[in-house]
């Protein structure tokens, strides 16, 4: 976790336009991935790997580490944005997974892109379109 905030610290000295953050996945055929396998790293199979990753991992970390990493990943991008939320960030990834998170995670995210990253005035059915497929939770 160490060094998790220590990314987070060096994203919030950095200031970019948009901060991401992902959690590691053990993908099959790469030095990483089979060295996750080899040594047990991996709780699960390659197949339980999830759609996105964003969400979850398969990483054996205890399950409060995990939750932590977790959250930690949908409040990355808020907390590099708004510094001043770290402290609330620091307890608000401790407590237990909250889809809140992942909504705000997406909010802010979408807001970012189309501000910032990729500004474009789409038509109005353009717009409400992008919203429903990036808003999709699979």
């Amino acid at each position: 976790r160490e060094s998790d905030l220590a990314t987070l610290e060096l994203n919030l000295a950095c200031r970019p336009a948009y901060a991401n953050s992902f959690l590691y996945q053990p993908y099959p055929r790469t030095a990483l991935g089979d060295f996750a396998r080899e040594q047990g790293l991996m709780c699960g199979e390659v197949d339980d790997i999830g759609s996105s990753a964003w969400d979850s991992t398969i990483l054996n970390f205890d399950p409060d580490t995990k939750r932590e990493l977790e959250n930690l990943n949908h409040l990355f991008a808020i907390a590099v944005e708004w510094p001043r939320a770290l402290p609330l960030i620091k307890r608000l990834i401790r407590l237990p997974r909250n889809p809140l998170y992942r909504l705000a995670y997406k909010l802010w995210k979408g807001y970012a892109i189309k501000q910032r990253i990729h500004p474009y005035h789409p038509s109005p059915a353009e717009f409400v379109q992008t919203v429903r497929r990036f808003m999709r939770f699979d």
